[in-house]
């Protein structure tokens, strides 16, 4: 943009992925797309918004829109996880020589993506995406369909379409985890039993975290047993949860890294993770006051 305001614009620094589906590898272009439209005294007004395109569009039919529906779906979600903010589908264009068709998707009450300032730091770094997107296309494809959907709920639990208090976000976010759990291992009986085979098959990789299960009543299922049964949260668990919903997160990222075999992926903007095995004598500390306050409840 110059002095005056005009602007130049031009195709730069296009990210392609790839991702498997049943009619092959799909190419995926992430664009931005700029609008022009009219404004008052004769002004003109330039707006761009995010696309993800097609590029070999010739592997579909005209029939198959809930499928390419479908396939962009899915991309925003392994967008939202890799990405740590939540990206959202709004609208789906299709053209054909006979045909066009613009379809948007809850015009009325438009779910919104949050921005970059938001996360915490990307989980896979920008140069490691398109590894990340075959990878783990091609493990989606061998899920079954309550797989899929457990894997689904675990991204947005923690990239969520709806802001809810603090108590609300850590009790989405264990139910995540119980939900990856009950799909894996849906003929282990008990619910901290899959948790263990859980966390076994698919092992995080990363030390320094709180334990989801401890024999010693201070594991992160206390904290969720707690809010669960309305148990008031004290000011000094206040301060407790606040930690635990950190090392939750980090928890279910890496097992969704894991389910989708892109264990060794990261980034080193990656803050978060780094932050929560950075303070193992406040975890310690925090831990202890959590079993304090269970004592003193029982």
């Amino acid at each position: 943009m110059d002095f005056l305001g005009n602007r130049e614009a031009g195709l730069f620094h296009v990210k392609n992925l790839s991702m498997l589906c049943s009619v092959g590898i799909v190419e995926l272009s992430l664009e931005r797309h700029w609008r022009w439209s009219d404004a008052n005294w004769g002004r003109l007004v330039a707006g761009s918004f995010p696309a993800l395109v097609i590029k070999n569009s010739e592997l579909f039919k005209w029939g198959q829109l809930e499928e390419i529906q479908q396939i962009g779906r899915d991309a925003c979600a392994f967008l939202s996880l890799a990405a740590r903010h939540l990206t959202a589908l709004h609208v789906m264009t299709s053209m054909v020589k006979k045909g066009h068709l613009e379809e948007w998707f809850q015009p009325l009450n438009r779910q919104r993506s949050t921005t970059e300032e938001g996360a915490c730091g990307p989980l896979v770094d920008e140069g490691q995406l398109e590894d990340f997107f075959l990878t783990a296309s091609t493990q989606w494809k061998s899920f079954t369909v309550r797989q899929q959907d457990a894997v689904r709920l675990a991204i947005f639990s923690i990239n969520p379409f709806v802001i809810s208090s603090s108590e609300g976000a850590f009790l989405r976010m264990f139910s995540a985890v119980e939900g990856l759990a009950r799909a894996w291992f849906p003929d282990v009986w008990k619910v901290d039993k899959k948790m263990g085979c859980l966390i076994e098959a698919f092992s995080p990789r990363v030390s320094g975290l709180w334990p989801i299960t401890s024999e010693n009543k201070d594991g992160l299922d206390e904290i969720r047993n707690r809010i669960a049964h309305g148990h008031g949260m004290t000011d000094v668990l206040k301060k407790v949860q606040s930690v635990a919903s950190d090392h939750l997160q980090v928890w279910i990222e890496r097992i969704l890294l894991a389910i989708l075999g892109c264990q060794g992926m990261g980034s080193p903007r990656d803050w978060l993770s780094e932050h929560v095995q950075g303070a193992p004598d406040e975890l310690a500390r925090l831990r202890s006051s959590l079993k304090q306050v269970q004592g003193s409840a029982a």
